[in-house]
């Protein structure tokens, strides 16, 4: 892009200035150079839209920054994003999100969520409208629709821990692996009681007398679960 600088300049990179003739300084000899490649740089724009260039439309380098940005990565991702959670530190969500408190979300408020929906975007990720109430107990990560097909209910995730698991959308309740033990070939007195986690369970009575059994081998049986139903409901430790 070369230029004539200004009068007595001795900068290569001197800006284009205006002349003063009062003052005898000449303004900046502007060369085609740089427009021609300017011009070029944005017909290139159109063209990579799938545009085709015209000197009549001035919209076109917008039309097709538009078209362009619509299929970037970025805009990729965004659209994948579509009813997925997103972690955010704000108390006001930004247009166009929601919280996923079972809410309806209504097709005609949200259009890029039917058009996800419309292309299988939520497979594996809905339950049916009249899904039993155990069944959305179960999958609280799923979404559910809406029985006349106007919209979708998102899934209800307040108050639960959020962590990896095996199949999308299913919660696992809070819980402990149980804990279970036994002992056996205990000499015990023939009246016993067992409560709890324990239990005690006697064999053949040791010696009998005339008001009945004396003594028995027993064997004792320990199970958490028995005592509290925390226990045993999950294999590995899940947090409320």
């Amino acid at each position: 892009m070369k230029y004539t600088p200004p009068l007595g300049s001795l900068e290569d990179d001197a800006p284009y200035v205006d002349g003063n003739p009062s003052a005898g300084i000449r303004g900046s000899v502007v060369p085609a150079a740089p427009f021609n490649q300017l011009q070029r740089e944005l017909v290139h724009v159109i063209s990579a839209s799938g545009l085709e260039p015209s000197d009549s439309d001035m919209t076109q380098v917008w039309q097709a920054l538009q078209k362009l940005f619509s299929i970037s990565d970025a805009e990729k991702w965004r659209k994948n994003m579509i009813g997925s959670l997103v972690p955010m530190t704000v108390s006001t969500l930004p247009a166009g999100f929601g919280k996923p408190d079972g809410s309806l979300f209504l097709f005609e408020d949200y259009p890029e969520l039917e058009e996800k929906y419309d292309a299988g975007g939520f497979n594996g990720m809905l339950l049916e409208a009249n899904a039993s109430a155990e069944d959305k107990a179960a999958w609280v990560g799923k979404w559910v629709k809406h029985s006349e097909g106007i919209g979708l209910y998102a899934p209800r995730l307040q108050g639960l821990f959020l962590r990896n698991a095996g199949s999308s959308g299913k919660f696992t309740p809070a819980g402990l692996p149980d804990i279970e033990g036994y002992m056996n070939g205990l000499f015990v007195a023939a009246s016993v009681e067992s409560g709890g986690a324990l239990t005690l369970s006697t064999g053949t009575p040791d010696r009998q007398t005339a008001d009945g059994p004396v003594n028995s081998w027993g064997y004792v049986d320990f199970k958490a679960s028995k005592s509290s139903q925390v226990y045993g409901s999950n294999a590995t430790v899940m947090p409320a």
